[in-house]
């Protein structure tokens, strides 16, 4: 064999031998700058070290959301302006999913405002009870045995999750990997509006009997999904852990909670003082403590269902300018 054939001999067994070691990596699709964003904030989202069941934590993933839907609208927008292609398709999911987000924002103000009545009843409670004596303290006794924190929220918990479990299967009909400029700009933030959605009604029922989160399928396109479906596990579960201990109910937000718990010691406490002969005055010592407990208990809850409910105002509100804008499209064309 002359060197040239030992040469080229050579170097067709390398590289045989280079193609059966390697792994072909597709190129990674392209991301859009929403889809990075929306990535990221999920990222930082996960990583926010409140329970998922606070009126803290739903706060935060209700700023994010509300900032991706004006960041969608943004983009929708500026696609508009290039005259990008149509996909009356995604605008009509859309359409049809955003009704029933705007229902769930919509029935957050008459469940917060049931939330206030059982607030005032036991600021009434905690009035009655700095008198210390006689029938004051019986109906003191029997406003913070009311304390049931309002309706439950089925219906709306039922809507939200049929409709978001449309959602998760909404590119089942699309035959191509590649997404529209519009479908991106609507796909991460309506499902991010789903899962918070769900999670604050949820949180704020008394009685959440139904499954309200949907499962992102993590083959979808769009970077966000893998952060996404993280978060959608890691509230389901304390979700449901807390459905599962029932010390109070089936209340799964922390303030409510803690609140309600803070109720049924200043009603057992009450009860021991004012029957208790020998010890009356350890007992009205151990009231006071409770008292005060539930006084900052629900002074908290009162700030907290107040800021929740003003930020789920503010989403309804970015849900309502994307629906009429894309209705302004659909309109045109």
């Amino acid at each position: 064999m002359g060197p040239f054939a030992l040469l080229r001999t050579l170097s067709r067994k390398l590289s045989d031998k280079r193609q059966s070691n390697s792994t072909i990596i597709p190129w990674p699709p392209a991301q859009s700058p929403l889809d990075r964003w929306l990535t990221s904030e999920l990222d930082a989202l996960r990583r926010f070290p409140e329970p998922r069941a606070t009126a803290t934590w739903l706060s935060k993933s209700l700023d994010l959301a509300i900032a991706s839907q004006s960041m969608a609208l943004r983009t929708i927008q500026f696609a508009a302006s290039s005259s990008f292609p149509m996909d009356r398709g995604a605008i009509g999911r859309y359409l049809d999913d955003v009704v029933d987000l705007l229902d769930a924002c919509s029935s957050v103000p008459l469940r917060a405002e049931g939330i206030r009545t059982q607030i005032s009843s036991i600021a009434t409670a905690i009035h009655r009870l700095d008198c210390f004596a006689g029938p004051p303290v019986d109906r003191a006794i029997a406003e913070l045995s009311a304390f049931t924190v309002g309706a439950e929220l089925d219906r709306c918990i039922s809507v939200l999750r049929l409709a978001g479990e449309r959602e998760a299967g909404s590119n089942s009909d699309v035959a191509s990997d590649i997404q529209t400029e519009l479908r991106e700009a609507l796909d991460g933030p309506r499902a991010l509006a789903f899962l918070v959605m769900g999670a604050v009604v949820a949180a704020m029922s008394s009685k959440p009997r139904r499954r309200v989160l949907f499962s992102p399928r993590e083959g979808k396109a769009g970077s966000w999904t893998g952060g996404l479906y993280d978060i959608q596990k890691e509230v389901k579960e304390e979700f449901d852990r807390r459905r599962k201990e029932g010390s109070t109910g089936l209340m799964i937000m922390e303030e409510l909670r803690l609140t309600a718990a803070a109720a049924l010691t200043s009603k057992e406490l009450v009860r021991s003082w004012s029957s208790s002969e020998g010890t009356r005055w350890v007992g009205e010592q151990m009231m006071r403590e409770a008292v005060e407990e539930l006084r900052r208990r629900n002074e908290e809850l009162k700030e907290r269902v107040a800021v929740l409910e003003a930020k789920v105002g503010e989403l309804y509100r970015q849900l309502v300018a994307i629906r009429m804008f894309l209705l302004g499209l659909l309109s045109e064309s």
